[in-house]
């Protein structure tokens, strides 16, 4: 011990202020970062209970229903949880996003009967009205001998944002 306080005394006070400093900063930069690291999770977990609190109940202005949804959806893409990801993709349709509703079409396009897979078509489309047009050139490729008025409307409005396989 006396060893250590000789050699800090015959360290000039400014040397040793230098040094100490260098050693605080190459230490504090991990230190930080997994501060960072956990803050992030911290918020993720919050986002992730909070997503599935507003998504899935019927009290609170549909934006943030939405929102909230999206968000779960994510989070749950991201931890690889398939099942509760269809969830939140299941009730995004129930709250009329149209891409979702296209989505969950096309995942239970080979578990749905032909009318389920047609409404959830129609719902994605919205009749072209901000639908996802994809979907509307699907739908009217399904009720081609139902109504090809209605068919070829739908038609067109997927070739009218560039979906050139529905041009007629």
């Amino acid at each position: 011990m006396k060893k250590l306080s000789l050699f800090i005394d015959a360290i000039p006070g400014w040397l040793f202020l230098t040094i100490l400093v260098g050693v605080v900063a190459v230490f504090l930069d991990p230190i930080m970062l997994l501060l960072q690291n956990r803050v992030a999770q911290v918020e993720q977990d919050k986002i992730r209970g909070d997503a599935h609190t507003l998504c899935f109940r019927d009290d609170f202005p549909r934006g943030r229903q939405l929102q909230a949804c999206l968000d779960g959806r994510k989070l749950a893409n991201i931890d690889n949880k398939k099942q509760l990801e269809l969830k939140y993709l299941e009730r995004l349709c129930a709250l009329e996003d149209a891409s979702s509703c296209y989505e969950l079409s096309q995942i239970k396009k080979k578990l749905l009967s032909q009318d389920e897979y047609k409404s959830l078509l129609n719902r994605a489309c919205r009749q072209g009205r901000g639908g996802d047009m994809l979907a509307c050139g699907k739908l009217g490729e399904l009720i081609k001998t139902e109504s090809p008025d209605l068919s070829k409307q739908y038609q067109e409005y997927a070739c009218a944002v560039g979906h050139k396989k529905y041009c007629l």
